[in-house]
């Protein structure tokens, strides 16, 4: 679509799932203006700078003035894409959790708090800027040296995804 994506972090995820964006949902509807949208606030580094542009309008009328020049037929290919690019950075160890079937905490905030917690990071800026993949290999860390039995082996997992 014409923007360098930058590595999605977790502020990013903060910025998307805010604005309620369809492409933070595998299988929901979407219009070209979402897509540029999450495309420009994810061409951004920094989440606050992003977050400034959403919030003076900026991501809104890139969109617009991008759209005219947008072949419609290319949408599904391009919304592929992204969530390939999503996909890329949140692929994180899986947990079998069945008992609790829903999170208390938006996932974005929840690793932000707990990289600032732990003295991962120093800054609230610098939580929000951490890559999403790298987060998640921190906590997987975190989680088995603090041996989580809840984290699943390769072998749980292909069972888990065959059923």
């Amino acid at each position: 679509m014409g923007l360098q994506l930058q590595p999605f972090t977790l502020g990013h995820a903060r910025l998307l799932m805010t604005i309620e964006s369809p492409l933070m949902e595998t299988d929901t509807e979407l219009t070209l203006s979402d897509l540029w949208v999450a495309v420009y606030v994810c061409s951004i580094k920094s989440w606050s700078e992003a977050h400034k542009m959403l919030i003076n309008g900026k991501a809104e009328s890139e969109a617009k003035k991008h759209g005219d020049s947008f072949d419609l037929a290319e949408l599904h290919q391009h919304k592929k894409a992204f969530r390939d690019y999503i996909d890329y950075y949140t692929e994180a160890p899986m947990r079998n959790d069945s008992e609790k079937h829903y999170a208390r905490v938006p996932w974005p905030w929840l690793y932000s708090w707990l990289l600032l917690k732990d003295n991962v990071v120093k800054t609230q800026e610098e939580a929000w800027n951490t890559i999403c993949s790298d987060a998640f290999a921190w906590n997987a860390c975190r989680c088995a040296y603090n041996n989580d039995e809840n984290l699943m082996n390769d072998l749980e997992v292909d069972f888990y995804l065959s059923e």
